[in-house]
């Protein structure tokens, strides 16, 4: 699909507005999947998401809250942080964070939050340890677990990834 012009901007407003989703294969007790919407067309109503949408699937509208926004932010840094610090057998050289280009969008007035909490939480570590980071158009995370115990992975919009290396 092609993006529409939207003299009124419900698009742009739409555009910044997470869809909460449910494949249609998801177990009891999964996490559901966000998408994000990139294009309508005015003439058929269909809307064009960042990644596939299943037949059967259900999407839910949502609304983020800017303050949970962070919050969960800064507690998935400060957990990382906690868990390298336990492990201080291994010397980390890296951490990397992946956060999708939705979550961008949504951070309208604040668009430095994550830079910042990044910058907040891993100041106490050694210069040496790098961060790295970038914006993508989603990440692939665990959304709950198979029956033998494996992690079930789903690609997610609107995402913030962290790994330590």
């Amino acid at each position: 699909m092609v993006p529409v012009s939207d003299e009124d901007g419900v698009i742009f407003s739409f555009q910044s507005t997470p869809f909460v989703m449910e494949l249609p294969d998801y177990e009891k007790n999964e996490q559901p999947v966000l998408r994000a919407l990139c294009t309508i067309d005015k003439e058929t109503g269909a809307g064009g998401f960042l990644s596939r949408m299943p037949l059967g699937s259900k999407i839910y509208l949502s609304t983020v809250d800017i303050d949970n926004l962070r919050r969960s932010c800064s507690s998935a840094l400060s957990t990382l942080v906690k868990q390298m610090a336990e492990n201080n057998d291994y010397k980390y050289s890296m951490v990397f964070i992946s956060t999708c280009n939705g979550r961008y969008g949504l951070l309208a007035g604040d668009k430095n939050m994550e830079g910042n909490l990044v910058n907040e939480k891993l100041r106490e570590f050694p210069l040496e340890l790098n961060a790295v980071g970038y914006y993508a158009f989603g990440e692939i995370c665990p959304t709950g677990k198979r029956a033998d115990n494996t992690a079930k992975n789903r690609f997610h919009n609107l995402s913030f990834a962290l790994c330590a290396i």
